[in-house]
Order: structure tokens, then sequence, then C-alpha cells
């Protein structure tokens, strides 16, 4: 244990992120009716930013690396 406290004390803040986040995510789960409509509502939550993120980050890719962007990224 005390290895483990260790190298926690370098990351505190993650830490607190986890703690936080469980706690609501948990708190999300006790107020949906079952767990289908939590794990939907999760999902449409975050998904959505996921594409944009990634659409966005492709789109720099390609301006700021045309010369040597290659198409295949896209059907990876």
């Amino acid at each position: 244990m005390t290895g483990l406290r260790y190298v926690v004390s370098f990351f505190p803040g993650v830490v607190v992120l986890f703690a936080i986040s469980g706690f609501l995510v948990s708190g999300s789960m006790e107020r949906s009716k079952n767990r289908k409509e939590f794990f939907v509502r999760r999902v449409f939550r975050l998904y959505p930013e996921l594409w944009v993120c990634t659409l966005v980050n492709l789109l720099l890719l390609l301006c700021l690396t045309r010369q040597r962007f290659s198409t295949e990224i896209l059907f990876w």
C-alpha cells in the first residue's frame, strides 16, 4: 500500500477526477429507470462529440500535412 500511495502522490488531480466521475456516473445510473436506458443515454451523450472530434482531427491532419497525407488513413 505504501508503494501505491507513493505513485498516487504524483497524480492527485487524476484521483480527484476519478472520484468525482465515479460519483456522478453512479448518480446518473441511480436516476435512470434501468440499465438499458442508462447506457443508451450515455452513448447518445458521448458518441456525437467523439465523431465530431475525430473529423476535426482528420481535417487538421489533412490541412497540416497535405504533402505527406495518405488516403489510407480514411479507411483505417
